[in-house]
């Protein structure tokens, strides 16, 4: 996911900055506009994107209002990784060694 700053709706700028980043990213969070997200498969591939993002950003917001209590080990990480892995769900920490993936 990547994040695209603020511009005006509907300028040039906003468009260029979406198209500067749809190379490296199927899901863009453009500040203050909300989210746009891409599928090489199909419609609904995009969707379950969009739908990744919501429950992350609860996820995040939850463990914010936590308020540092709620942490997760890089064995746990990995292990998390292993299930999307499986699935079939891309991820760019695949392949990454557990001392790589942090607490």
């Amino acid at each position: 996911m990547a994040i695209a700053p603020y511009r005006t709706p509907g300028t040039p700028e906003l468009g260029q900055l979406v198209a500067d980043l749809v190379d490296q990213h199927n899901v863009i969070l453009m500040a203050n506009h909300g989210v746009v997200a891409w599928s090489h498969n199909n419609v609904e591939d995009a969707c379950f994107k969009i739908e990744i993002l919501e429950n992350y950003c609860r996820t995040v917001l939850a463990a914010m209002q936590l308020a540092g209590h709620c942490r997760r080990n890089a064995r746990a990480t990995s292990d998390l990784l292993k299930i999307k892995n499986d699935l079939g769900i891309p991820d760019p920490r695949h392949g990454l060694k557990v001392s790589e993936l942090g607490d």
